[in-house]
């Protein structure tokens, strides 16, 4: 079963964004950014280099992406997130609000 049908897009996009706001970063919404296949768009941030970097929740394997592109050298970062990070997260979120 996946994390999206057991607590829903929103709970993952406000968990996600908790985390990257509890690293400092200020997430917001940006039209025109990247795009994945068969990964929902969740939101965007600029890194500590001042580079955006485009968080997605990918469906099939039930992770969060992380996609920068770095314009010197044309190259696209990009890392993912394992599925027990984002479920950990999840079930701290579920715990703080019983």
């Amino acid at each position: 079963m996946s994390l999206e049908s057991c607590y829903g897009y929103r709970v993952i996009r406000d968990v996600v964004r908790r985390f990257f706001i509890a690293q400092g970063f200020r997430p917001r919404r940006v039209r025109g950014g990247h795009r994945i296949p068969r990964a929902k768009y969740l939101f965007s941030f600029y890194n500590e280099e001042g580079m955006m970097v485009g968080v997605f929740y990918d469906r099939e394997q039930d992770t969060i992406v992380e996609c920068s592109h770095v314009k010197q050298s044309s190259t696209l970062n990009i890392g993912v997130w394992s599925r027990d990070k984002l479920l950990s997260l999840l079930l701290v979120n579920e715990a703080r609000s019983d």
